[in-house]
């Protein structure tokens, strides 16, 4: 448990107060009961929905991603996909269970989570992408290219953008 509070601890000044202390120690008190047994007890404790989906998420959750976080090496775009989603709580949690897992998420906590693109796909469409799927899937490929360093500003993502759309990834 100390070891998860020391995550927690680490992990506070990247998320302030999208991390609770109480949910996580929730997620392990209650990690051992089945999900109907689970959220039968969080809502007799009037626990609000919100709290109780991080901590059902946090315990679903906990093995896969502990067990694909074990390799020590991932690209930033691949990095960036398998923590994503992962809610704080669980972050901390998986930081206390290896040296190769905590370097992963300092490293995403840290550099990762916070780059975003600075084109919307707004600025696709008047390229002329077509309004639907294309668009979220040339975000996610720009997304994946400036994590990994390929491109570094707007005025890079928008030529890439052209070039994604001249090569027909948007058909």
């Amino acid at each position: 448990l100390k070891k998860i509070l020391d995550g927690y601890n680490d992990l506070k000044s990247f998320y302030g107060e999208n991390i609770k202390k109480w949910r996580l120690i929730f997620s392990i008190l209650l990690s051992g009961l089945y999900e109907e047994e689970f959220t039968k007890w969080c809502s007799e404790m009037k626990v609000k929905k919100k709290d109780t989906d991080i901590v059902s998420k946090t315990i679903s959750d906990l093995p896969d991603l502990k067990k694909k976080l074990t390799s020590a090496k991932f690209k930033n775009s691949q990095l960036y996909l398998l923590l994503r989603n992962a809610v704080p709580e669980l972050q901390a949690i998986l930081y206390s269970a290896g040296s190769n897992i905590k370097k992963n998420i300092l490293h995403y906590a840290h550099d990762l989570k916070d780059i975003s693109l600075d084109i919307k796909g707004e600025n696709l469409m008047e390229m002329g992408f077509k309004h639907g799927p294309e668009i979220g899937r040339a975000l996610d490929f720009l997304l994946a290219l400036k994590l990994d360093g390929k491109i570094k500003n707007a005025e890079e993502e928008m030529t890439m953008a052209k070039y994604l759309l001249k090569s027909k990834f948007s058909s």
